[in-house]
């Protein structure tokens, strides 16, 4: 699954990436996203462009409008996601983009749980495959919602988690979005494997509260020590 991440770059880093014509209005480093909460996404209008937006994590379908005792899904599965009646519309006309440069998994070790952080080994802003859904209450909420897609884990990864988000290269991001392409063509890109492309390190404790919101949740930790790797004045201005 894929239940916290992170965007920490500055926005232009994201206007470039995805060739958008501005920034999010929310340009503040985000170093512990968790669900429920606003972020960027991106989407593409009827028109063809390509449109950067603020949504809401956790799907609800727009069928589901007025009902309150329908759960708000974070993740959808992509072995099932074109069947399910969940997701089904969404995933044919409704795709989006969610910016991020790393994502967390926690594995169960010595009675409690370590957290890991995956992230490209350049470092660089990626993006997950999700869908989206117009706000079900325009009255009380005015963002849409969105869910990641998962996928059983590659390889390298499968020994932190045995699921994985959906990450598309930025070759596919016009074609996932445009929802005139052949729904075959989208369902392949479901399934390419590329975490050779990502790697992984144990971070602290400090993660585990969604309130903490700072650059210790990306600090390595050091197993022999349980304190958290200093992290260079330089490495900190990346994100101003």
């Amino acid at each position: 699954m894929c239940g916290r991440y992170s965007l920490t770059k500055p926005s232009r880093v994201t206007v470039k990436l995805f060739g958008l014509e501005c920034a999010s209005k929310d340009n503040l480093p985000r170093f512990n996203i968790s669900p429920n909460q606003v972020v960027p996404a991106i989407y593409m209008r009827s028109e063809g462009s390509i449109y950067n937006s603020q949504m809401r994590w956790g799907f609800i379908p727009s069928w589901a409008r007025g009902a309150g005792s329908y759960k708000p899904m974070i993740n959808a599965r992509s072995e099932t996601i074109a069947e399910k009646p969940y997701f089904r519309e969404a995933f044919r006309k409704r795709r989006a983009l969610i910016p991020a440069d790393g994502y967390y998994e926690w594995i169960r070790s010595c009675k409690k749980s370590l957290p890991y952080r995956i992230e490209r080994k350049d470092k660089q802003v990626f993006a997950f495959a999700g869908i989206w859904e117009a706000s079900i209450n325009s009255i009380h909420d005015e963002f849409p919602t969105f869910s990641i897609i998962t996928k059983q884990s590659d390889i390298n990864l499968n020994h932190i988690h045995h699921r994985m988000p959906v990450i598309l290269h930025q070759k596919y991001f016009k074609s996932w979005l445009n929802y005139r392409e052949d729904l075959n063509v989208i369902k392949n890109y479901l399934s390419l494997a590329n975490a050779s492309e990502f790697v992984n390190y144990t971070v602290g404790e400090w993660v585990n509260n969604i309130n903490n919101d700072d650059i210790n949740c990306i600090r390595p930790l050091d197993r022999n020590t349980d304190k958290l790797e200093e992290t260079s004045e330089k490495e900190q201005w990346k994100f101003l």
